[in-house]
């Protein structure tokens, strides 16, 4: 994270950063300060209800789970959101059907093939 949002650690953090962390971290795993997160914690009410719509899409919607993780990096590559792909494209992966070469194949044209409307747009 750059300097204008150094990352939170546990010491830093205040009791309501520290309750909202620990909730992130049981849907997600993990350190539940990564990625938008950190910025997000310094709203700790905003970062919550973030962490809430976000589990909701991911883990409550009605699209199969292969599908969900498979939109969430289309969306990234069209803005451009270098975490959410990182963090996703593996998921994708694992969640994906037709075979580990057909998933790869598929995550490989929408990193390099797919062109955010705003550049396809541009090259009309």
């Amino acid at each position: 994270m750059s300097e204008r949002f150094p990352m939170l650690t546990p010491q830093s953090m205040t009791p309501e950063q520290a309750r909202v962390v620990e909730s992130i971290a049981g849907t997600r795993g993990g350190n539940g300060a990564r990625g938008p997160f950190n910025m997000w914690l310094r709203v700790p009410e905003l970062a919550d209800r973030m962490q809430k719509v976000g589990a909701y899409i991911r883990y409550e919607a009605a699209l199969p789970q292969k599908l969900v993780e498979f939109a969430i990096c289309i969306t990234a590559r069209e803005w451009n959101a270098a975490y959410e792909w990182y963090a996703h494209a593996i998921l994708a992966k694992q969640e994906g059907r037709g075979g580990p070469m057909r998933v790869q194949m598929q995550m490989q044209m929408v990193r390099v093939l797919y062109l955010p409307s705003t550049v396809a747009a541009d090259a009309q």
